[in-house]
């Protein structure tokens, strides 16, 4: 009942061809974007332009506290990322816009990612390293290259939205494949 694929949307709703035609593409570079900027991190590099950069992918809320919580907590992993001297490099990041499908909580795309990290020390975790709301790469080494496949959400806080303002809500990495 709370699953469709994106053939099937037009079933539920006359709208939804219409609103998948004007915003899938707008989608898939939010969730395109957001996994370029948080699996491309170089602590001699990282900036300003970065943290608007990823910023901009996350929901954009009319109460400029909550906006200042997300950037807040970017920052925080940025300074992380300097301290650490955290690299994280990709090869590959596939967004796919026919896996797309809708629940309860929004609309989920499927993705591909391949990726390396570099970091100082040895104690650092998955969720250390890369930038997320829940991350978990048991297998996820220094300096080896690491594949993976992700559910991205997109949703967002306007009861009345048109699709435009579709932003990423949920960002998880979580590798069950380990």
């Amino acid at each position: 009942v709370d699953y469709a694929r994106p053939v099937k949307f037009t079933q539920i709703s006359s709208d939804m061809e219409e609103v998948l035609n004007k915003y899938l593409d707008t989608w898939i570079d939010r969730i395109e974007t957001n996994l370029k900027t948080r699996l491309n991190v170089n602590y001699m590099i990282i900036d300003n332009t970065w943290i608007n950069t990823l910023r901009s992918t996350y929901t954009q809320y009319k109460d400029a506290e909550i906006n200042k919580r997300k950037t807040d907590d970017i920052k925080k992993y940025v300074s992380l990322v300097k301290k650490n001297k955290i690299v994280i490099k990709s090869k590959v990041i596939t967004v796919e816009p026919s896996t797309l499908y809708k629940n309860d909580a929004g609309f989920y795309m499927r993705t591909y990612v391949k990726f390396k990290v570099d970091y100082s020390g040895s104690n650092l975790t998955a969720k250390d390293i890369l930038y997320g709301d829940h991350i978990w790469m048991p297998g996820l080494k220094k300096g080896k290259w690491f594949e993976g496949i992700y559910d991205i959400r997109l949703s967002t806080i306007n009861g009345n939205s048109d699709g435009s303002d579709f932003y990423i809500t949920d960002d998880s990495l979580m590798d069950y494949n380990d």
